[in-house]
């Protein structure tokens, strides 16, 4: 019978493997509730930015739509589409943060895939070159309030109403109907009539027998009947002015009118300004001349 002391090794032995194994399995759960906890972590820190953009986003859309200048459906649409860039730009920079970050928790190597992107970046940055270009411009535009919708515009070498605007194009619709659509990068001058005020200068020729300090004086009051009607009262921010003779035309002389009107109005003022200044000369008896031809007959 062998001694039992033979046997005490073999136990001892059993009982470290034991301890290692429950060690190395403590270890282990550790480590994976470690990494569970710190990506657990990281979701949660780009859960709270997103929602911090949103929450940016949300006070800028209450600044933007408490902006005066715009209509409503304007407001409205330039400010939802930079509402929907931001956001959308925010959301994805969070993901990606978010994902290598998980990613390299995970021990997987996040290199080789920064690599690859840049590869695939370069490429798609090239064959998206113009798009890019529209957006940026698009979104400056936007942002700046260069123009909206409604507002008489040259841009891109096109005169027309603006009808349509997204960060990619706008579409201008010119006095004959014709609808143009202009890629954002395309525009780099802005010619707005539509903003803020506008001018209104109008000339008119009269005989040079006529008595000027007269049809001066009668140009003055015409003015000032315009910017005191009802009708036009709201858009006349300046009483017409009357600069005085600009000119010794072949056939007369040329005197000037100007108003400072409210942008988009200068037009309809320009008209009956002109009406109102024909009917007040021909009440003075004042010639406004225009070329005549005299036939000679010789007997």
């Amino acid at each position: 019978m062998p001694p039992a002391r033979s046997t005490v090794p073999f136990a001892a032995g059993q009982v470290r493997e034991v301890e290692e194994l429950d060690g190395n399995w403590n270890a282990w759960l550790l480590s994976v509730g470690s990494k569970a906890g710190k990506i657990a972590l990281l979701l949660i820190l780009g859960y709270v930015g997103y929602r911090l953009v949103r929450v940016f986003t949300a006070g800028l859309r209450r600044v933007l739509d408490g902006e005066g200048r715009l209509r409503l459906d304007a407001r409205k649409q330039r400010t939802e589409a930079i509402i929907r860039t931001l956001n959308r730009t925010g959301a994805a920079i969070i993901v990606v943060i978010v994902a290598l970050t998980v990613l390299a928790e995970l021990g997987i190597p996040v290199a080789p895939l920064l690599a690859s992107a840049g590869v695939v970046g370069v490429a798609v940055g090239l064959g998206t070159q113009s798009l890019i270009k529209d957006v940026i411009a698009g979104l400056f535009i936007l942002l700046e309030d260069q123009f909206g919708i409604g507002d008489l515009v040259t841009i891109a070498g096109v005169t027309g109403t603006v009808e349509e605007m997204s960060l990619r194009r706008t579409a201008v619709r010119d006095f004959n109907g014709t609808l143009h659509i202009v890629p954002n990068s395309e525009i780099k001058i802005v010619s707005n009539a539509s903003k803020d005020w506008a001018r209104v200068i109008v000339d008119v020729d009269v005989a040079y027998e006529t008595d000027l300090g007269h049809a001066m004086s009668v140009l003055a009051r015409v003015g000032e009947a315009l910017a005191s009607a009802p009708e036009f009262q709201a858009d006349v921010l300046e009483p017409p002015q009357v600069l005085g003779v600009m000119a010794l035309a072949d056939s007369g002389v040329t005197l000037r009118i100007v108003a400072k009107v409210k942008a988009g109005a200068q037009w309809a003022i320009s008209r009956e300004l002109q009406r109102r200044i024909k009917e007040g000369f021909d009440r003075e008896g004042i010639e406004i001349p225009y070329p005549q031809h005299v036939v000679h007959v010789k007997q």
